[in-house]
C-alpha cells in the first residue's frame, strides 16, 4: 500500500534476491506489473549481478463510459465528484464497473508505466517490450525472446 511504499519495494527486492540465492539460480527473467513490484524487481536484478531480463506485465486497456475512454484516473476523479454530490451513487458505480476492462497495470502516468519505460531505457528490458498492453498477444513474443536472451 501507499503507506509503506518504499519499504514494500525493499521487501520485494529482498524476496527476489533471497529466492535467487537460496536456489542458486543462474539467471532471472523477472515479471512485474504494479507500482511497487517494478522497482523492487529491478533493484533485485542489479543487486544479484546475474544475467537478468525484465518483463513488464503490461498496461490495462481503457474502459468506455458514455462514448469516451476512461481509466482508473477517472475513477479517482469520480470519487471526488461523488463526495461533493456532483455525481450520483449510480454514476459512480457505473464508472467503477467500466474503467478497468482488462488485465494490466493502471493505465496512466503512474509508477508502473514510468518504471517500465525506465527498464527499457537502462537495458533491463528488451527494446519496445514494455509498450504492449497486457492483453495483447504480441506480449508472448517479447516473453519468449526474453527467455532466449537471458540464457
Amino acid at each position: 500500500g501507499m503507506k509503506s511504499s518504499l519499504v514494500s519495494r525493499e521487501v520485494i527486492a529482498d524476496s527476489v534476491e533471497l529466492t535467487m540465492r537460496g536456489h542458486c539460480y543462474d539467471a532471472l527473467v523477472g515479471l512485474a506489473g504494479c507500482d511497487k513490484s517494478l522497482p523492487g524487481m529491478m533493484m533485485a536484478m542489479v543487486r544479484l549481478n546475474v544475467p537478468s531480463i525484465f518483463i513488464y506485465g503490461g498496461s490495462i486497456l481503457p474502459g468506455s463510459y458514455r462514448g469516451r475512454q476512461i481509466t482508473v484516473q477517472d475513477v479517482f476523479e469520480a470519487v471526488g465528484q461523488h463526495s461533493v454530490g456532483t455525481i450520483s451513487d449510480a454514476e459512480l458505480l457505473e464508472i467503477e464497473q467500466v474503467a478497468c476492462p482488462s488485465a494490466g497495470s493502471c493505465g496512466a502516468q503512474f509508477t508502473a508505466n514510468t518504471m517500465a519505460t525506465v527498464a527499457e531505457a537502462i537495458g533491463l528490458a528488451l527494446p519496445y517490450s514494455c509498450g504492449a498492453p497486457a492483453p495483447y498477444e504480441m506480449r508472448d513474443r517479447f516473453n519468449f525472446a526474453s527467455g532466449e536472451k537471458v540464457v
